[in-house]
């Protein structure tokens, strides 16, 4: 059953029936026992990385073939598509694998429209996890026992991809080293660097030497990395890297850096292009903090005395101040911006000029990923767990209050609606969270990973109880998809613009 509680102004949430989940739910709830099975998925964003260990070795394709090309798997049900066709122009389609989970060499890689029918299947052996940024049109595959693949929505191409040494393990997600078609694998320090839109894996590990992986831009195009010398810019389309001076801030688009130099007499304010064109020295600055480059030529100094400087080297207080830092999320319409500082969240309202400490949010972190129409954050510490939204235009909404919230794992297009991983015994399942406060519970009980449609309108949740694997598409409260053995589920779009530069 999903469930939903309505929890506007996030306090005491009551729960009562809304909808049905058909037969998927008869069928989950009447199974049960323990999974050993490792699961890699994009849900479970801090889970430990599959190591070849965890389950039996299988062999690696040396190509991907589609699943009526694929050789028999001695019986098995028959998996060929009814009407296989390409993904449309504009469509959004759902990724996700298939089959059983005891005969990893018969694993499919399967292409679905939103209301659940397939549109393509390709036969992918020791395939076990799957990832995409929101709103990408490619993902990400795991192969074990070694090795990656990658899906083109826009093509309908599934390619391997070759490194010619030391194949990254780690798993990179939403936040952590993947952006639209940009892949960083950054296990503890940055090496690898894939464009998941073509082209071989980048090995930039003589020009970043020990560098981590401070900030990615929404659309991959650029990442701030900080070695032991200070700031560096990597340019993911070409690979190139540039060192920076000072302390150094990206813009959300990738397209600007902002900076505090040191100067005679203290610091001073740059903010220049990612390729280091069009520098501009703003003016001095007494605020040891980075510098977040604002939509409107203005730029957010941060500190513990944070401020505004024009595009003339003004630069104006907030009032009523509170300290702010790093990570720094903007609204989509650049108005506001949800910080974290002082311990907790700060809400800064970049017309008034104001900071404003958010209460109870000691350890939080702004949602660093996808559409920022409205602002998202989850609570990082026990002693005050649960789940915070900014709507554009209102106050900020504590949700889930005294509820473990392990990561926001999928957002809708409007960013209005989020699922999120709930920590239970033996796992972890899924909740849809709307910005108005309704809460539902997905697949309560089971140990679950969901993924919401842009649109906001449909949920694709992959549940398992025991060792049964169901697949379910649809909207909630209406009639649903049922995938059997389905896992792993993301959405892609046909049309996803790279927004890089050639």
């Amino acid at each position: 059953m999903w469930t939903t509680s309505a929890t506007r102004g996030g306090r005491g949430p009551t729960v009562r029936a809304l909808c049905l989940l058909l037969a998927v739910l008869t069928l989950l709830a009447a199974c049960s026992g323990g999974d050993d099975e490792a699961d890699p998925s994009p849900s479970a964003a801090e889970a430990e990385p599959v190591t070849p260990t965890d389950v039996p070795d299988v062999p690696v394709p040396t190509e991907p073939a589609r699943a009526t090309d694929a050789p028999d798997d001695g019986g098995g049900e028959d998996t060929t598509p009814a009407a296989s066709r390409p993904p449309r122009p504009g469509e959004v389609v759902l990724v996700h694998l298939e089959g059983p989970l005891d005969n990893r060499e018969a694993t499919d890689l399967v292409v679905r429209d939103a209301e659940g029918g397939e549109i393509d299947r390709f036969r992918l052996p020791g395939a076990v996890g799957v990832w995409a940024g929101p709103g990408a049109g490619h993902a990400l595959i795991r192969l074990l026992p070694t090795g990656w693949a990658r899906y083109d929505a826009a093509d309908g191409v599934l390619s391997l991809v070759s490194f010619p040494v030391d194949v990254p393990d780690a798993v990179a997600r939403p936040g952590r080293g993947l952006a639209d078609s940009t892949v960083l694998w950054t296990p503890e320090s940055v090496r690898w660097l894939l464009n998941l839109d073509g082209g071989p894996p980048v090995d930039v590990a003589d020009q970043v030497a020990e560098a981590e992986l401070v900030q990615l831009a929404t659309n991959g195009s650029a990442a701030l990395l900080q070695d032991a010398a200070g700031p560096l810019v990597l340019d993911t389309a070409h690979g190139e890297v540039r060192r920076l001076e000072g302390l150094a801030h990206l813009s959300d688009d990738g397209q600007r850096i902002g900076l505090s130099v040191p100067a005679e007499g203290g610091r001073e304010v740059v903010v220049e292009d990612v390729d280091g064109g069009n520098r501009q020295v703003l003016g001095p600055t007494t605020t040891i903090g980075p510098v977040v480059p604002l939509p409107d030529g203005r730029v957010l100094l941060l500190g513990t005395a944070p401020a505004i400087m024009d595009a003339a080297g003004e630069a104006t207080p907030l009032e009523p101040s509170a300290p702010i830092g790093v990570p720094v999320r903007l609204s989509a319409d650049g108005t506001r911006a949800l910080a974290s500082g002082g311990g907790g969240l700060a809400l800064v309202d970049l017309g008034a000029g104001s900071a404003t400490s958010l209460a109870g949010t000691q350890g939080w972190e702004p949602l660093a990923w996808g559409p920022t129409g409205h602002l998202w954050a989850h609570g990082g510490d026990e002693a005050d767990p649960g789940l915070l939204v900014v709507p554009p235009g209102g106050e900020p909404v504590r949700l889930l209050d005294g509820q473990d919230v392990e990561a926001i794992t999928s957002v809708s297009g409007d960013g209005a609606r989020v699922t999120v991983a709930i920590p239970v015994a033996g796992g972890r399942t899924s909740w849809v969270v709307d910005a108005d406060g309704t809460v539902t519970p997905v697949l309560e009980s089971a140990r679950s990973e969901a993924a919401v449609h842009p649109s906001g309108t449909v949920v694709a949740v992959a549940g398992s109880v025991g060792s049964e694997r169901t697949l379910a598409i649809g909207p909630l409260g209406g009639a649903v998809v049922e995938v059997d053995t389905g896992r792993n589920p993301v959405w892609l779009d046909t049309t996803a613009p790279l927004g890089r530069p050639g």
